[in-house]
């Protein structure tokens, strides 16, 4: 009975926590977001969904004439690459995100796969002409761990590097990586990542309970893709819930 009690009052500490936090971060999140062009890059389809569920959530929400998505591989590393691109436009159009904001590329230099190698220059000279096409200001990828070490999350925030070296005409957000307890421990992560954000001046991004059904059903969309393991990860992980953004101004290297 104690361990309830305990639980749930940590819970509703948590959820407390959350709506300050939240309250904190729409401030930040509308004077950087609002009535601005932003570009998500992915490597995968249900890169989206896993990873930057309640940021795209949030950003569309508030403008999805504005939000683009650009996933940089079909994800053909099994041959499933034509199945996954008609999984992701499902999963966009259940999220409201117009067909036309969303660039899935299906390019012989950049494969899926853990033992693929992608070339940097090239990819950032694919997305820099995307950018200048479609007036983008905003630019959020994964950071230099790639939220789950995938090689080719990696590959993108390099590429992604590569471009900001060119292109100080942009502002450029990477998602924080956390370590694995934290990764899957749900609302508990909340108050870490809130004093993160007061500490660091990060972004933090969460959504309520009901979005978090809606991400649900998003992620299931890439139904190729649910295997056992990424059921738990939907049950568990905090990015269902919680993104947290950085501006390369702070994590940037060199």
């Amino acid at each position: 009975m104690k361990f309830w009690l305990i639980l749930v009052s940590h819970l509703m500490v948590c959820y407390f926590v959350l709506i300050i936090s939240s309250c904190n971060y729409s401030e930040n999140f509308r004077d950087i977001f609002h009535n601005r062009s932003t570009l998500l890059l992915i490597a995968h389809p249900d890169d989206e969904s896993m990873f930057f569920g309640p940021l795209l959530i949030q950003l569309i929400a508030k403008s999805p004439e504005t939000v683009y998505l650009m996933c940089l591989s079909s994800g053909n590393n099994y041959g499933q690459g034509e199945i996954r691109k008609k999984e992701l436009v499902d999963a966009m159009k259940l999220l409201t995100l117009p067909p036309e904001n969303v660039f899935l590329l299906d390019d012989k230099e950049i494969k899926d796969g853990f033992h693929e190698v992608w070339d940097h220059q090239h990819v950032s000279d694919l997305v820099s002409k995307r950018i200048d096409s479609l007036n983008i200001t905003n630019v959020i990828s994964f950071d230099e761990h790639g939220v789950s070490g995938h090689p080719n999350h990696i590959d993108v925030f390099k590429s992604i590097e590569e471009l900001a070296r060119r292109r100080s005409d942009l502002s450029f957000f990477s998602l924080f990586t956390v370590n694995k307890l934290r990764k899957y421990s749900i609302f508990m992560d909340i108050p870490f990542s809130a004093l993160e954000n007061m500490i660091y001046n990060h972004l933090l991004v969460s959504i309520s309970f009901y979005d978090y059904l809606r991400l649900l059903r998003v992620l299931i969309q890439h139904r190729s893709q649910m295997l056992w393991f990424r059921w738990l990860y939907a049950f568990f992980s905090r990015y269902m819930f919680i993104n947290t953004l950085i501006p390369w101004t702070t994590s940037l290297p060199g």
